[in-house]
Protein backbone atom coordinates (compact mmCIF):
# COMPACT_ATOMS: atom_id res chain seq x y z
CA UNK A 1 0.00 0.00 0.00
CA UNK A 2 3.33 2.18 0.95
CA UNK A 3 4.20 1.78 -2.90
CA UNK A 4 1.25 2.26 -4.46
CA UNK A 5 0.79 5.76 -2.79
CA UNK A 6 4.21 6.20 -3.73
CA UNK A 7 4.08 5.66 -6.85
CA UNK A 8 0.87 8.17 -7.46
CA UNK A 9 2.77 10.61 -5.88
CA UNK A 10 5.74 10.21 -7.93
CA UNK A 11 3.58 10.73 -11.62
CA UNK A 12 2.06 13.79 -9.76
CA UNK A 13 6.12 14.78 -8.95
CA UNK A 14 7.18 14.55 -12.47
CA UNK A 15 4.23 16.69 -13.97
CA UNK A 16 4.81 19.34 -11.35
CA UNK A 17 8.84 18.81 -12.69
CA UNK A 18 8.24 19.85 -15.95
CA UNK A 19 7.56 23.53 -15.43
CA UNK A 20 11.29 25.29 -15.36
CA UNK A 21 12.55 26.55 -18.33
CA UNK A 22 15.69 25.07 -19.81
CA UNK A 23 18.10 28.43 -19.67
CA UNK A 24 21.27 28.43 -21.82
CA UNK A 25 23.34 30.41 -19.66
CA UNK A 26 27.73 31.73 -20.79
CA UNK A 27 29.88 29.42 -20.11
CA UNK A 28 33.26 30.63 -18.49
CA UNK A 29 36.19 29.19 -18.86
CA UNK A 30 36.73 29.23 -14.86
CA UNK A 31 33.60 27.51 -14.07
CA UNK A 32 34.40 24.12 -16.47
CA UNK A 33 38.00 24.21 -14.64
CA UNK A 34 36.24 23.97 -11.38
CA UNK A 35 33.54 20.82 -12.27
CA UNK A 36 36.69 19.06 -14.15
CA UNK A 37 38.88 19.17 -11.19
CA UNK A 38 36.14 18.16 -8.62
CA UNK A 39 36.48 14.68 -6.98
CA UNK A 40 33.93 12.14 -8.93
CA UNK A 41 33.46 10.02 -5.65
CA UNK A 42 33.58 13.11 -2.93
CA UNK A 43 30.63 12.96 -0.23
CA UNK A 44 29.88 15.58 2.43
CA UNK A 45 27.84 15.01 5.49
CA UNK A 46 25.58 17.80 7.24
CA UNK A 47 27.98 17.52 10.40
CA UNK A 48 31.14 18.07 7.99
CA UNK A 49 29.97 21.03 6.26
CA UNK A 50 29.64 24.42 7.64
CA UNK A 51 26.47 26.25 7.07
CA UNK A 52 27.36 29.14 4.61
CA UNK A 53 26.32 32.64 5.63
CA UNK A 54 24.34 34.66 2.76
CA UNK A 55 26.19 38.08 2.28
CA UNK A 56 25.68 41.41 0.75
CA UNK A 57 21.70 41.06 1.80
CA UNK A 58 20.14 43.87 -0.09
CA UNK A 59 17.63 46.59 1.76
CA UNK A 60 14.64 45.84 1.70
CA UNK A 61 13.65 49.31 -0.82
CA UNK A 62 16.18 47.77 -3.32
CA UNK A 63 14.11 44.47 -3.11
CA UNK A 64 11.22 46.17 -3.79
CA UNK A 65 12.42 48.06 -6.41
CA UNK A 66 13.69 44.78 -8.21
CA UNK A 67 10.87 42.50 -7.81
CA UNK A 68 9.84 40.54 -10.71
CA UNK A 69 6.73 38.50 -10.25
CA UNK A 70 5.63 35.03 -11.79
CA UNK A 71 3.15 34.89 -14.68
CA UNK A 72 -0.03 32.53 -13.56
CA UNK A 73 -2.24 31.18 -16.28
CA UNK A 74 -5.50 29.04 -16.30
CA UNK A 75 -8.59 29.11 -17.84
CA UNK A 76 -12.26 29.45 -16.54
CA UNK A 77 -14.28 27.63 -18.60
CA UNK A 78 -12.95 28.56 -22.52
CA UNK A 79 -11.35 31.62 -21.14
CA UNK A 80 -7.88 31.96 -20.57
CA UNK A 81 -7.18 33.78 -17.36
CA UNK A 82 -3.80 35.95 -16.69
CA UNK A 83 -2.57 36.62 -13.13
CA UNK A 84 0.72 38.15 -12.24
CA UNK A 85 2.30 37.99 -8.81
CA UNK A 86 -0.82 38.88 -6.45
CA UNK A 87 -2.58 40.89 -8.79
CA UNK A 88 -6.33 39.86 -10.11
CA UNK A 89 -7.10 37.77 -12.60
CA UNK A 90 -7.63 39.24 -16.18
CA UNK A 91 -9.03 38.02 -19.10
CA UNK A 92 -6.36 37.13 -21.77
CA UNK A 93 -8.13 35.58 -24.63
CA UNK A 94 -11.64 33.42 -25.38
CA UNK A 95 -9.78 30.10 -26.62
CA UNK A 96 -11.53 27.19 -28.59
CA UNK A 97 -12.08 24.19 -26.85
CA UNK A 98 -8.87 22.27 -27.04
CA UNK A 99 -8.96 20.43 -23.57
CA UNK A 100 -7.26 21.44 -20.33
CA UNK A 101 -4.11 23.20 -20.42
CA UNK A 102 -0.98 20.85 -19.42
CA UNK A 103 1.91 23.04 -19.40
CA UNK A 104 2.66 27.22 -20.91
CA UNK A 105 5.68 29.01 -21.34
CA UNK A 106 5.62 32.57 -22.08
CA UNK A 107 8.28 33.96 -24.61
CA UNK A 108 8.33 38.19 -24.89
CA UNK A 109 5.11 38.89 -25.39
CA UNK A 110 3.89 35.26 -27.33
CA UNK A 111 2.50 32.63 -24.91
CA UNK A 112 2.45 28.78 -25.88
CA UNK A 113 0.01 26.73 -24.56
CA UNK A 114 0.45 23.00 -24.19
CA UNK A 115 -3.36 21.57 -24.09
CA UNK A 116 -4.73 18.41 -24.30
CA UNK A 117 -5.01 18.54 -28.32
CA UNK A 118 -2.46 20.37 -29.10
CA UNK A 119 -0.02 23.37 -29.12
CA UNK A 120 -1.82 27.01 -29.28
CA UNK A 121 0.17 30.20 -29.54
CA UNK A 122 -1.53 33.47 -28.30
CA UNK A 123 -0.02 36.84 -29.02
CA UNK A 124 -0.68 38.95 -26.19
CA UNK A 125 -0.28 42.16 -27.84
CA UNK A 126 -2.71 41.69 -30.50
CA UNK A 127 -5.38 39.29 -28.46
CA UNK A 128 -4.95 36.66 -31.54
CA UNK A 129 -4.63 32.76 -30.75
CA UNK A 130 -3.41 30.31 -33.69
CA UNK A 131 -2.77 26.67 -33.56
CA UNK A 132 0.86 25.80 -34.07
CA UNK A 133 0.59 21.67 -33.92
CA UNK A 134 -2.41 19.45 -33.54
CA UNK A 135 -2.26 16.23 -31.82
CA UNK A 136 -4.01 12.93 -33.65
CA UNK A 137 -4.20 11.70 -30.26
CA UNK A 138 -4.84 13.60 -27.11
CA UNK A 139 -2.23 13.92 -24.58
CA UNK A 140 -2.89 12.55 -20.64
CA UNK A 141 0.56 14.56 -19.85
CA UNK A 142 3.25 16.22 -21.19
CA UNK A 143 5.61 19.52 -20.62
CA UNK A 144 6.80 22.46 -22.74
CA UNK A 145 11.11 23.70 -21.85
CA UNK A 146 12.07 27.12 -23.90
CA UNK A 147 15.37 26.69 -24.70
CA UNK A 148 16.18 30.26 -24.75
CA UNK A 149 19.58 30.24 -26.27
CA UNK A 150 19.01 27.59 -28.90
CA UNK A 151 15.23 29.85 -30.17
CA UNK A 152 13.08 26.95 -29.52
CA UNK A 153 10.16 24.94 -27.90
CA UNK A 154 10.61 21.54 -26.63
CA UNK A 155 7.23 19.67 -26.74
CA UNK A 156 6.64 16.14 -25.30
CA UNK A 157 3.29 14.55 -24.41
CA UNK A 158 2.32 11.19 -23.69
CA UNK A 159 -0.79 9.31 -24.98
CA UNK A 160 -2.47 6.47 -23.73
CA UNK A 161 -0.43 3.20 -24.03
CA UNK A 162 2.61 4.40 -23.16
CA UNK A 163 3.69 6.54 -26.10
CA UNK A 164 5.26 9.87 -25.67
CA UNK A 165 5.58 12.31 -28.94
CA UNK A 166 8.66 14.60 -28.83
CA UNK A 167 9.14 17.21 -30.55
CA UNK A 168 10.38 21.11 -31.37
CA UNK A 169 9.21 24.05 -32.53
CA UNK A 170 11.56 26.86 -33.99
CA UNK A 171 10.97 30.12 -33.01
CA UNK A 172 13.24 31.67 -35.83
CA UNK A 173 11.70 29.52 -38.64
CA UNK A 174 8.43 29.12 -37.22
CA UNK A 175 8.36 25.33 -38.19
CA UNK A 176 7.98 22.44 -35.72
CA UNK A 177 10.68 19.73 -36.32
CA UNK A 178 11.43 16.27 -35.77
CA UNK A 179 7.95 14.84 -34.34
CA UNK A 180 9.04 11.66 -32.74
CA UNK A 181 6.91 9.02 -31.09
CA UNK A 182 8.68 6.28 -28.96
CA UNK A 183 6.94 3.38 -27.09
CA UNK A 184 7.42 4.46 -22.96
CA UNK A 185 6.57 7.54 -20.77
CA UNK A 186 9.61 9.98 -21.18
CA UNK A 187 10.01 13.17 -18.56
CA UNK A 188 12.61 15.34 -21.04
CA UNK A 189 15.23 16.98 -18.61
CA UNK A 190 16.34 19.46 -21.38
CA UNK A 191 18.35 19.53 -24.29
CA UNK A 192 22.35 18.27 -24.30
CA UNK A 193 24.99 21.12 -24.92
CA UNK A 194 25.84 20.50 -28.64
CA UNK A 195 21.70 21.25 -29.15
CA UNK A 196 21.94 17.72 -31.50
CA UNK A 197 19.84 15.79 -28.47
CA UNK A 198 17.23 15.72 -25.26
CA UNK A 199 18.15 13.93 -22.26
CA UNK A 200 15.36 11.83 -21.20
CA UNK A 201 14.13 10.18 -17.79
CA UNK A 202 12.18 6.99 -18.29
CA UNK A 203 9.26 6.82 -15.48
CA UNK A 204 6.48 4.19 -14.46
CA UNK A 205 4.82 3.13 -11.50
CA UNK A 206 8.28 2.38 -9.54
CA UNK A 207 9.58 5.70 -9.01
CA UNK A 208 12.80 4.41 -8.79
CA UNK A 209 15.29 4.91 -11.87
CA UNK A 210 18.59 3.99 -13.25
CA UNK A 211 19.06 5.43 -16.39
CA UNK A 212 18.66 8.21 -18.43
CA UNK A 213 18.42 7.91 -22.35
CA UNK A 214 19.96 10.49 -24.54
CA UNK A 215 17.31 10.49 -28.16
CA UNK A 216 19.24 11.88 -31.05
CA UNK A 217 17.11 14.48 -32.29
CA UNK A 218 18.58 14.08 -36.34
CA UNK A 219 18.43 10.08 -36.01
CA UNK A 220 15.10 9.85 -34.44
CA UNK A 221 16.47 7.55 -31.78
CA UNK A 222 18.03 6.84 -28.44
CA UNK A 223 21.69 7.30 -28.65
CA UNK A 224 22.85 6.82 -25.56
CA UNK A 225 21.67 4.75 -22.33
CA UNK A 226 23.40 6.67 -18.92
CA UNK A 227 23.64 4.89 -15.97
CA UNK A 228 21.77 7.43 -13.18
CA UNK A 229 21.13 6.03 -10.13
CA UNK A 230 17.57 8.10 -8.49
CA UNK A 231 14.41 7.91 -7.19
CA UNK A 232 11.54 10.37 -8.35
CA UNK A 233 13.43 13.32 -9.42
CA UNK A 234 16.20 14.24 -11.72
CA UNK A 235 16.86 18.15 -13.14
CA UNK A 236 19.36 19.20 -15.68
CA UNK A 237 21.46 22.30 -15.00
CA UNK A 238 20.87 25.15 -17.41
CA UNK A 239 23.71 24.89 -18.80
CA UNK A 240 23.95 21.24 -19.29
CA UNK A 241 26.96 20.46 -17.62
CA UNK A 242 25.40 18.83 -14.41
CA UNK A 243 22.79 16.36 -13.49
CA UNK A 244 20.94 16.05 -10.49
CA UNK A 245 18.95 13.40 -8.70
CA UNK A 246 17.51 13.11 -5.42
CA UNK A 247 18.17 9.09 -4.01
CA UNK A 248 18.08 7.30 -0.96
CA UNK A 249 20.37 4.49 0.38
CA UNK A 250 20.99 2.96 4.03
CA UNK A 251 23.51 4.06 6.27
CA UNK A 252 26.03 2.52 8.52
CA UNK A 253 23.44 2.24 10.95
CA UNK A 254 20.77 0.32 9.13
CA UNK A 255 18.66 3.74 8.11
CA UNK A 256 17.19 4.78 5.30
CA UNK A 257 18.89 8.41 4.23
CA UNK A 258 18.40 10.77 1.76
CA UNK A 259 20.83 12.24 -0.86
CA UNK A 260 20.98 14.25 -4.37
CA UNK A 261 23.86 12.88 -6.79
CA UNK A 262 25.18 15.50 -8.61
CA UNK A 263 26.48 13.73 -12.19
CA UNK A 264 29.21 15.20 -14.33
CA UNK A 265 27.64 15.02 -18.28
CA UNK A 266 30.68 16.00 -20.17
CA UNK A 267 32.65 13.05 -18.09
CA UNK A 268 31.58 10.64 -20.97
CA UNK A 269 31.35 7.35 -19.58
CA UNK A 270 29.83 8.79 -16.88
CA UNK A 271 31.99 9.17 -13.26
CA UNK A 272 30.93 8.20 -10.22
CA UNK A 273 28.68 10.80 -8.87
CA UNK A 274 29.17 13.46 -6.08
CA UNK A 275 26.91 12.79 -3.28
CA UNK A 276 25.43 14.89 -0.75
CA UNK A 277 23.56 14.08 2.45
CA UNK A 278 20.30 15.69 3.03
CA UNK A 279 20.45 18.14 6.56
CA UNK A 280 17.58 16.65 9.41
CA UNK A 281 17.70 13.08 8.32
CA UNK A 282 15.42 11.12 7.53
CA UNK A 283 14.64 13.87 5.60
CA UNK A 284 13.12 14.02 1.77
CA UNK A 285 13.24 16.28 -1.19
CA UNK A 286 9.44 17.39 -1.28
CA UNK A 287 6.51 18.52 -3.80
CA UNK A 288 8.41 20.11 -6.91
CA UNK A 289 11.66 18.39 -6.84
CA UNK A 290 14.73 19.82 -7.38
CA UNK A 291 15.19 23.20 -9.25
CA UNK A 292 18.16 24.64 -10.46
CA UNK A 293 19.55 28.73 -10.17
CA UNK A 294 19.89 30.01 -13.67
CA UNK A 295 23.76 30.12 -13.03
CA UNK A 296 23.96 26.73 -12.58
CA UNK A 297 25.21 26.55 -9.20
CA UNK A 298 22.65 25.73 -6.68
CA UNK A 299 19.35 23.66 -6.29
CA UNK A 300 16.77 24.78 -4.72
CA UNK A 301 13.92 22.26 -2.97
CA UNK A 302 11.81 21.85 -0.24
CA UNK A 303 12.52 19.90 2.32
CA UNK A 304 9.46 17.44 4.09
CA UNK A 305 9.90 14.99 7.30
CA UNK A 306 8.55 11.53 5.33
CA UNK A 307 7.05 11.32 2.05
CA UNK A 308 5.65 7.82 2.42
CA UNK A 309 3.04 9.50 4.70
CA UNK A 310 0.24 10.71 2.65
CA UNK A 311 0.48 13.59 3.13
CA UNK A 312 3.62 14.54 4.54
CA UNK A 313 3.54 16.00 8.14
CA UNK A 314 6.48 17.65 8.89
CA UNK A 315 8.38 20.68 6.99
CA UNK A 316 11.37 22.04 7.49
CA UNK A 317 11.54 24.45 4.90
CA UNK A 318 12.69 25.69 1.70
CA UNK A 319 16.48 24.68 1.27
CA UNK A 320 19.25 25.36 -1.00
CA UNK A 321 22.53 23.28 -1.97
CA UNK A 322 25.69 24.84 -3.39
CA UNK A 323 27.19 22.73 -6.08
CA UNK A 324 30.38 22.98 -5.66
CA UNK A 325 30.61 23.16 -1.67
CA UNK A 326 27.85 20.71 -0.74
CA UNK A 327 27.24 23.62 1.88
CA UNK A 328 23.28 23.16 2.59
CA UNK A 329 21.24 26.32 3.65
CA UNK A 330 17.71 26.87 5.13
CA UNK A 331 16.83 29.84 2.65
CA UNK A 332 13.01 30.48 4.89
CA UNK A 333 10.69 28.68 6.69
CA UNK A 334 7.86 27.00 5.27
CA UNK A 335 5.62 25.08 8.01
CA UNK A 336 2.98 23.25 5.43
CA UNK A 337 4.87 20.16 3.48
CA UNK A 338 2.42 20.13 0.59
CA UNK A 339 3.59 23.75 -0.28
CA UNK A 340 5.52 22.45 -3.96
CA UNK A 341 8.46 24.78 -5.62
CA UNK A 342 7.43 25.85 -9.05
CA UNK A 343 9.58 28.18 -10.54
CA UNK A 344 12.58 29.94 -10.25
CA UNK A 345 13.10 34.07 -11.66
CA UNK A 346 15.25 34.49 -14.19
CA UNK A 347 17.70 36.51 -12.47
CA UNK A 348 17.75 34.16 -9.57
CA UNK A 349 16.35 36.14 -7.31
CA UNK A 350 12.69 34.89 -6.25
CA UNK A 351 11.00 31.48 -6.43
CA UNK A 352 7.52 30.58 -5.82
CA UNK A 353 5.89 27.96 -4.64
CA UNK A 354 1.87 26.64 -4.43
CA UNK A 355 -0.29 24.92 -2.37
CA UNK A 356 -1.30 21.47 -3.93
CA UNK A 357 -4.58 21.38 -2.84
CA UNK A 358 -5.61 25.01 -2.00
CA UNK A 359 -5.18 28.90 -3.53
CA UNK A 360 -2.40 29.35 -1.22
CA UNK A 361 0.87 30.39 -2.73
CA UNK A 362 3.86 32.49 -1.80
CA UNK A 363 6.96 34.52 -3.93
CA UNK A 364 9.95 33.75 -1.32
CA UNK A 365 13.13 36.28 -2.11
CA UNK A 366 15.73 33.65 -2.71
CA UNK A 367 18.98 35.96 -0.82
CA UNK A 368 16.80 36.93 2.46
CA UNK A 369 14.44 34.26 3.15
CA UNK A 370 11.35 36.76 3.16
CA UNK A 371 8.21 35.60 2.26
CA UNK A 372 4.94 37.30 0.54
CA UNK A 373 1.70 35.39 0.43
CA UNK A 374 -0.87 36.11 -1.80
CA UNK A 375 -3.64 33.63 -3.71
CA UNK A 376 -3.66 31.82 -6.90
CA UNK A 377 -6.14 29.07 -8.93
CA UNK A 378 -4.94 25.56 -8.04
CA UNK A 379 -4.74 24.95 -11.76
CA UNK A 380 -2.57 27.74 -12.35
CA UNK A 381 0.10 27.27 -14.19
CA UNK A 382 3.46 29.31 -13.86
CA UNK A 383 4.21 30.33 -17.86
CA UNK A 384 6.90 32.41 -17.18
CA UNK A 385 7.79 35.85 -15.19
CA UNK A 386 7.46 39.97 -15.91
Amino acid sequence: MVKQIFSLWFCLCVLLSACMPQEVVRETIGSEEKLSTSTATEEKTPAELATSTLTGTPSASNIAAKIISPVFVFLKGDVLMEQVGSNAPEHLNDLPELGPIKDAVLVGETLYLLREQGIQRILLSEGTSDLVLRFDMPILWGGLIYAAGYSRIIYYGTESGQNTLIGYFDLDEDIVHSELSFPKNLHILGMTRDRRGLYCLPFGQDPEFNEVLVIDLEQGEISRELPVQGTSFATLAPDARLLATFAQRTDTTGQLESVVHLYDLPSLPLTPPRVFTLPNAPSYVGFGGLHWSPDSQRLYFMLVENIYEAPATTSYGLWSLAVESGATDQVAQVSDPIFHTISISPDGEWIVLMHDTNDEAMLVQLQTGEVESFSAPVNAIVAGWR
